[in-house]
C-alpha cells in the first residue's frame, strides 16, 4: 500500500468519525494526527460537503 493510499484511508476514516459526531480531539487521538492538521482537513472536507451524511456511506477512496 502506498503512502498516498494510506493517507486517503485516513481521510475516509476522518469523514466517518466526524459523521459519527466524534470530537475533534478524539479524532486526532484515534488517527494519530495533530490538531492543526485535523482542522485543515476538516475545513476542506466540510467545504466539499463530505462531513454530512450516513457514516456507513463513505466516499470512495480513489
Amino acid at each position: 500500500m502506498t503512502a498516498r493510499s494510506v493517507e486517503m484511508h485516513r481521510l475516509q476514516e476522518l469523514v466517518r468519525l466526524h459523521r459519527l459526531k466524534t470530537s475533534a480531539r478524539e479524532v486526532c487521538r484515534l488517527l494519530g494526527m495533530g490538531r492543526t492538521k485535523e482542522w485543515h482537513y476538516r475545513q476542506a472536507l466540510e467545504r466539499a460537503g463530505l462531513l454530512i451524511g450516513d457514516p456507513g456511506d463513505l466516499p470512495a477512496v480513489g
